[in-house]
């Protein structure tokens, strides 16, 4: 089925104060479904998935529907909808449906996984082994950032968490204390090996700035294309006032920031109309783009100011 084109997905900083165990559950669980794929007339595949929308747009891992037939998913309330699938990523191990006839569900929120730190408090929800054990809640820290794993023959750049994490979550949220979507749960490691379902305390998941970049191409085009990059290394650099500014420290050759004249030394004032001046905030009106579309920057160069329009290309990674 086609994705609406017009519909972008962000990232939200994290606000208030740190919840309990119990808060979190309560706030995210009831966006925290049960994925089920028909393989054939007597096999199903069974894991988990995030809803993200009112209307039912739903992430969870491309192994998740690998292969199948038919899909739907079983709410918290126990309701079943059916669902169709927008497109998919097996590179980046992640898929995204849309329910039918979906109306009035509750989404979760996704937060900036670039904003996570080693130690960070987080929980996991799915349903591990299966349907038995469906909305089963963990807890567990950030144990490494920007992890490179391999996945059947797949680098991916990872969440490591010690929240356990099973056959059946794979697909389901890791989140954070704030009761924010952190990373999608993809996957565990045990004795070197990459494995679904072994022992407790490296779990992995697909960090949502990644999941971001993917979904939003997937519900534009059908497909990804890669994580959409600038071309540019910026630093904030406090001013007399305490503000900060942005300051393009480097330009990569043969991308959009190159081939449109910027220079290292120039200040970010803005990106698409929005005033910046944190690399945050940079990154999430980058992450609402997808590879092949323009970002205009505002930029300064001594006394000049101007309106640079910088095309998006696919970072290699």
């Amino acid at each position: 089925v086609e994705g609406d084109p017009a519909l972008r997905f962000s990232c939200a900083q994290a606000e208030g104060d740190a919840l309990t165990a119990q808060e979190v559950y309560a706030a995210v669980n009831p966006s925290v479904v049960m994925v089920a794929v028909a393989i054939d007339e007597e096999k199903a595949s069974i894991g988990t998935g995030v809803i993200l929308t009112e209307d039912g747009y739903v992430v969870t891992n491309a192994h998740v529907i690998a292969g199948g037939l038919s899909a739907w998913v079983a709410l918290d309330t126990g309701e079943v909808l059916d669902a169709e699938l927008v497109g998919f990523d097996s590179g980046e191990d992640l898929a995204l449906l849309k329910l039918v006839d979906g109306q009035g569900l509750p989404a979760a929120q996704l937060g900036d996984s670039d904003m996570c730190v080693v130690g960070d408090q987080v929980y996991a929800i799915g349903n591990p082994l299966g349907v038995e054990l469906r909305g089963t809640l963990t807890s567990g820290l950030i144990s490494a950032i920007d992890r490179r794993v391999t996945m059947e023959g797949r680098v991916m750049t990872m969440l490591q968490t010690t929240a356990a994490l099973n056959n059946g979550n794979s697909g389901g949220p890791l989140i954070n204390d704030r009761g924010q979507v952190i990373g999608i749960n993809t996957m565990k490691m045990s004795g070197g090996k990459t494995a679904t379902a072994t022992v407790e305390g490296l779990g992995f998941a697909v960090p949502t700035r990644r999941v971001v970049a993917v979904i939003n191409d997937i519900m534009a085009t059908g497909a990804f294309h890669g994580i959409p990059s600038l071309g540019i290394y910026v630093g904030q650099e406090m001013q007399a006032d305490s503000t900060y500014q942005l300051v393009i420290y480097d330009v990569t050759e043969d991308y959009g920031a190159a081939e449109a004249g910027l220079l290292p030394g120039d200040v970010i004032l803005a990106a698409d109309g929005t005033e910046v001046h944190e690399t945050w905030e940079l990154l999430d009106l980058r992450g609402r783009h997808i590879v092949g579309e323009s970002m205009t920057l505002t930029v300064q160069r001594g006394d000049q100011v101007f309106d640079a329009d910088v095309m998006l290309y696919a970072v290699e990674e």
